[in-house]
Protein backbone atom coordinates (compact mmCIF):
# COMPACT_ATOMS: atom_id res chain seq x y z
CA UNK A 1 0.00 0.00 0.00
CA UNK A 2 2.64 2.41 0.65
CA UNK A 3 4.45 1.35 -2.74
CA UNK A 4 1.73 2.82 -4.11
CA UNK A 5 0.97 5.94 -2.30
CA UNK A 6 4.43 6.62 -2.61
CA UNK A 7 4.02 6.29 -6.68
CA UNK A 8 1.00 7.79 -6.57
CA UNK A 9 2.55 10.77 -5.09
CA UNK A 10 5.74 10.95 -8.05
CA UNK A 11 2.63 10.78 -10.26
CA UNK A 12 0.98 13.51 -8.77
CA UNK A 13 4.45 15.72 -8.58
CA UNK A 14 5.00 15.47 -12.41
CA UNK A 15 1.55 16.26 -12.86
CA UNK A 16 1.72 19.52 -10.68
CA UNK A 17 4.98 20.84 -12.33
CA UNK A 18 3.47 20.31 -15.84
CA UNK A 19 0.03 21.97 -14.74
CA UNK A 20 2.70 24.71 -12.80
CA UNK A 21 4.78 24.85 -16.32
CA UNK A 22 1.69 25.61 -18.08
CA UNK A 23 0.21 27.95 -16.25
CA UNK A 24 3.35 30.13 -15.11
CA UNK A 25 3.16 32.24 -18.35
CA UNK A 26 -0.42 33.29 -17.67
CA UNK A 27 0.52 34.21 -14.05
CA UNK A 28 3.76 36.22 -15.58
CA UNK A 29 1.16 38.48 -17.95
CA UNK A 30 -1.35 38.71 -15.17
CA UNK A 31 1.09 40.19 -13.18
CA UNK A 32 2.50 42.74 -15.22
CA UNK A 33 -1.29 43.81 -16.45
CA UNK A 34 -2.30 44.26 -13.41
CA UNK A 35 1.13 46.09 -12.28
CA UNK A 36 1.79 48.22 -15.13
CA UNK A 37 -1.35 48.23 -16.83
CA UNK A 38 -0.30 47.14 -20.30
CA UNK A 39 -3.54 45.17 -21.57
CA UNK A 40 -1.68 42.24 -22.91
CA UNK A 41 -4.03 40.11 -24.22
CA UNK A 42 -3.85 35.95 -23.03
CA UNK A 43 -3.53 34.30 -26.33
CA UNK A 44 -1.25 31.63 -27.91
CA UNK A 45 1.60 33.85 -28.80
CA UNK A 46 2.22 35.98 -25.91
CA UNK A 47 1.93 32.91 -23.91
CA UNK A 48 4.82 30.94 -25.85
CA UNK A 49 6.35 34.67 -25.91
CA UNK A 50 6.67 34.71 -22.16
CA UNK A 51 7.57 31.14 -21.46
CA UNK A 52 10.47 31.52 -23.98
CA UNK A 53 11.07 34.64 -22.05
CA UNK A 54 10.94 32.86 -18.65
CA UNK A 55 13.49 29.96 -20.10
CA UNK A 56 15.96 32.18 -21.23
CA UNK A 57 16.08 34.76 -18.67
CA UNK A 58 14.75 32.87 -15.51
CA UNK A 59 17.55 30.95 -14.06
CA UNK A 60 19.90 34.02 -13.22
CA UNK A 61 22.44 33.40 -10.57
CA UNK A 62 24.44 35.97 -8.58
CA UNK A 63 27.36 35.21 -6.59
CA UNK A 64 29.86 37.12 -4.47
CA UNK A 65 32.78 35.55 -3.31
CA UNK A 66 34.35 36.81 -0.20
CA UNK A 67 37.86 36.43 -0.04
Amino acid sequence: MSKLLSELGIVGLVIGLVVLGILWPLVLIWAVNTLFGFGIAYTFLNWLAVLILTMTFGKANVSVNKS
